[in-house]
């Protein structure tokens, strides 16, 4: 097995066991989203990992494709759209270009 196997094994793994979905459904997902992520829009090929399977942590329910970057920011917020529109407000007050 090359590396790139192994790693892609075991983000299959890691897919199955978590999130429910396989290779092929994960690939499915991709195409649904046109390879991009669902929030900032980039496409899977401006990055160096590929993209996550965003999902409800309680009812594991898939959600979408996020970048890495997107998959931080809404797993910090725990889901919380109020957090996220609290943030929302508070760089409207000091980011001009908004």
């Amino acid at each position: 097995w090359c590396r790139f196997c192994i790693r892609e094994s075991g983000a299959n793994n890691w897919r199955r066991k978590h999130v429910g979905i396989n290779r092929e459904q994960y690939t499915l997902l991709m195409e649904q989203h046109n390879h991009c992520c669902a929030i900032c829009g980039r496409h899977q090929n401006q990055f160096t990992k590929e993209l996550y399977v965003d999902h409800n942590h309680t009812t594991k329910q898939v959600r979408g494709i996020l970048c890495v970057n997107c998959n931080f920011i809404i797993g910090h917020a725990k889901d919380n759209t109020d957090v996220l529109q609290h943030a929302i407000d508070y760089l409207r007050l000091y980011v001009k270009d908004m």
